[in-house]
């Protein structure tokens, strides 16, 4: 029973919904490309003329959203970040908002930057091989495009759980004719490896937030009441109803 119980409360753990905005919108403006709640950059080109632009996003209940609202632009490229909190997570999108015309190199596929946090990464936009020490489980990649209209896969080891771990950038230009791949070769030392793996409990290392404590508790006291219920029919119930059949059967002898 503590095995089901336990599988129960896990249940309503992992199913606990990650924070993510269903939409965001510009008034009389387009985001290419069209919004999707797991694509995180965006570009948006206005006209000289317009100067001040604003951001609506769609949220969930109890979903804290910063950097909506009226924007004022300059000419030229602005950065905009808008970034979703909830269940103690967050998430970050960010939009390239283009003011006027400007000159891109479309036969470009460099990036301009690559930071990663906590990392000293010493980055050169013809240097495309990097090897890093970490101790994190995952990294925290950001990037800057040389154009915004370059397209960016990220593929590899999301998850750092081996000795040497790979993490690519592909990066396609404007036009497509041109492609360039970063990559990231993340270490991690042996014993913490070796630390992990030994590790059986589904528990183990996971800082709970105070969302899934508090659902946690409420999955334990309704699996508790179940139980209850269960025990009480089983124990009174059932024993009512036997005593009953049997006077009633013995009724009808006499």
């Amino acid at each position: 029973m503590k095995k089901y119980i336990l599988m129960i409360i896990l249940f309503f753990a992992l199913t606990i919904k990650l924070n993510a905005l269903e939409n965001i919108t510009i008034k009389n403006e387009t985001l290419a490309p069209l919004f999707d709640k797991n694509i995180y950059v965006y570009n948006v080109f206005v006209s000289e003329n317009t100067q001040i632009i604003t951001i609506n996003a769609s949220k969930e209940e109890d979903e804290i959203v910063t950097g909506t609202g009226s924007k004022s632009l300059k000419k030229g490229l602005n950065v905009i970040e808008i970034t979703s909190y909830k269940n103690g997570s967050e998430v970050t999108y960010k939009l390239n908002i283009t003011r006027g015309e400007v000159v891109y190199n479309k036969e470009t596929s460099h990036l301009s930057s690559i930071t990663i946090e906590g990392v000293d990464l010493d980055f050169e936009k013809d240097k495309y091989y990097y090897e890093i020490d970490t101790d994190k489980d995952r990294l925290d990649i950001n990037y800057e495009l040389d154009n915004p209209l370059q397209t960016v896969k990220a593929s590899g080891d999301i998850i750092l759980n081996k000795e040497e771990n790979y993490i690519k950038l592909e990066v396609t230009s404007e036009d497509k004719k041109s492609e360039t791949t970063y990559i990231i070769k993340a270490n991690k030392p042996k014993k913490i490896i070796h630390e992990k793996e030994t590790k059986s409990n589904i528990f183990d290392n996971h800082k709970f937030t105070d969302d899934e404590l508090e659902m946690i508790k409420y999955a334990i006291i309704g699996v508790t009441i179940v139980l209850i219920i269960i025990l009480f029919y089983f124990v009174f119930l059932r024993k009512n109803k036997k005593k009953y059949y049997i006077r009633k059967k013995y009724f009808f002898k006499k």
